[in-house]
């Protein structure tokens, strides 16, 4: 019965239901405490279109588009889990971001940055889907074209 209810509660919350329950409950309680504490600049949906986000400069990121300023990682790549951690732990120089160092803690701070750098990998995961349809209908193309040939 535990295991149909994380199922069930994954699938509802969060479109997975191939996560363990564990998972399932470290994505929950990331949500949380992103729904408290960064919705409001960065949206819901992760977009940067939070309802303060009018009121703040330089505009919230936009984190389905996978681009951020700082990261260790080179020009172009997404950032690694650390990067996340250590943006939301001291801040963004030069905007309203604050460092939540002192105000989430280290476990909270942990599970928003998986739960942030879900919005870009889902992303990712849409357009490997709609490559690998692209190529599918390349392929069933090309087999009714190979059929016409041998019937004519």
């Amino acid at each position: 019965m535990k295991h149909l209810f994380c199922g069930l509660l994954g699938w509802l919350m969060l479109g997975h239901p191939g996560m363990s329950c564990a998972e399932q409950h470290e994505h929950a309680q990331g949500k949380a405490v992103y729904d408290d504490n960064c919705a409001h600049c960065h949206g819901y949906e992760g977009d940067g279109q939070g309802y303060a986000f009018e009121n703040v400069f330089p505009k919230p990121r936009d984190f389905t588009s996978g681009m951020f300023k700082i990261r260790t990682t080179p020009t172009g790549e997404e950032p690694t889990l650390e990067d996340l951690y250590n943006i939301i732990s001291r801040g963004m120089p030069g905007t309203t971001m604050p460092a939540w160092e002192k105000v989430l803690t280290e476990e909270q701070r942990r599970e928003v940055s998986i739960y942030v750098e879900r919005y870009y990998r889902e992303d990712e995961d849409e357009e490997d889907e709609e490559d690998e349809e692209d190529e599918e209908d390349e392929e069933d193309e090309e087999d009714e074209e190979d059929e016409e040939d041998e019937e004519d």
